[in-house]
């Protein structure tokens, strides 16, 4: 984590040389993924050019990237990865939330849809198990939370765009 704060502090300073940098880094990753470990730190690298200052063009590479992030936070991944993952959906949304409102309709009900169907499976638990929660597994259920949380966030102002009525029951349940 220490390395991901430096990169983010120097991204403060040089913001384009340091997306650049990072962005190469991170399709060199890509292109050889061989463990979970690998995603993890393109996660971690996303999140160090993800914050200040906020720029379009980290915001349209992060949105190339949702579907990576997606598959890093579904049941089957390992719970470091799928939380680390889970974290940063909530933190796109809240940051960038023109990735999931933009123009093209299917887009944004395939992103929600993806997101929904990264956290559904987990919710299927009895009550036994319900009693015994595994700490990193209250952890995603907080993860899940704050992303239906700043899910509601992104139309707060404009209620009539909003796509997040349509899957209010889904929220709901979860």
């Amino acid at each position: 984590m220490y390395s991901t704060v430096a990169v983010a502090e120097f991204y403060k300073l040089a913001p384009q040389t340091i997306f650049e940098k990072v962005k190469e880094r991170i399709e060199e990753i890509i292109g050889k993924i061989e463990n979970w470990t690998q995603i993890h730190a393109i996660l971690l690298m996303l999140y160090s050019i993800a914050d200040e200052p906020a720029q379009p063009e980290v915001s349209e590479y992060i949105s190339s990237k949702f579907d990576l992030i997606i598959e890093a936070s579904l049941p089957q991944q390992v719970p470091r990865l799928r939380e680390t993952a889970l974290f940063f959906i909530g933190f796109v949304i809240k940051k960038y939330p023109e990735i999931i409102t933009r123009p093209e309709e299917e887009t944004t009900d395939k992103q929600i849809a993806d997101i929904i169907n990264s956290i559904e499976p987990t919710l299927d638990i009895n009550e036994e198990e319900q009693s015994e929660i595994p700490a990193d597994v209250r952890q995603i259920f907080l993860r899940f939370a704050s992303i239906i949380y700043h899910l509601a966030n992104v139309w707060r102002n404009n209620i009539y765009e909003s796509k997040i009525v349509q899957y209010f029951e889904k929220f709901y349940d979860i």
